[in-house]
């Protein structure tokens, strides 16, 4: 009997786990870069003027890890990089990314670019004009402004389908 319900909690967890949405947002405005797993985990990247670094939050357990850093970080990196063994086929890579990446529902985006050309701004202005919708802000502007906002939803349970599939 006891057997039983050790089961069901396992199996409602893993259920729960499944539907759990993953948010995927980019600020650059306000400097976030992050990807959430709703209530349960967070992944942050921090940019920094020399190391850049990742903090990983699950609950109340927090940790930074240096991603980027110095030149002589880079080249201690390199050494210890491993040699890969097993080939992959560049089609298959791109055909699961192109999966991944039609499971995710984007919920907001707003780019303002300027490409510092102001031929090439005058040319995108038209077809930057035509793709914007009232939940896609595509911009181009004159004042060297960049900027970048978005914010993709998606449920494990998803990103697995779209990986095996």
């Amino acid at each position: 009997m006891i057997w039983v319900i050790v089961v069901s909690v396992v199996l409602l967890l893993l259920i729960g786990l499944l539907l759990l949405p993953i948010a995927v947002e980019v600020n650059t405005d306000a400097g976030v870069y992050q990807v959430r797993l709703k209530g349960l985990a967070k992944i942050r990247l921090l940019p920094g003027p020399e190391v850049w670094k990742v903090r990983i939050c699950l609950g109340r357990w927090k940790k930074e890890v240096e991603v980027f850093g110095t030149k002589e970080h880079k080249e201690e990196q390199v050494k210890k990089a491993r040699k890969r063994t097993w080939k992959t086929r560049p089609a298959t890579i791109w055909r699961k990314f192109r999966h991944l990446m039609g499971s995710f529902r984007v919920l907001r985006f707003r780019l303002i670019l300027d490409t510092d050309d102001y031929i090439l701004n005058a040319f995108l202005f038209p077809f930057f004009t035509l793709v914007s919708r009232k939940d896609r802000s595509v911009v181009v502007n004159f004042t060297g402004r960049n900027s970048l906002d978005f914010l993709a939803v998606n449920r494990v349970w998803r990103v697995i389908w779209a990986l095996i599939h």
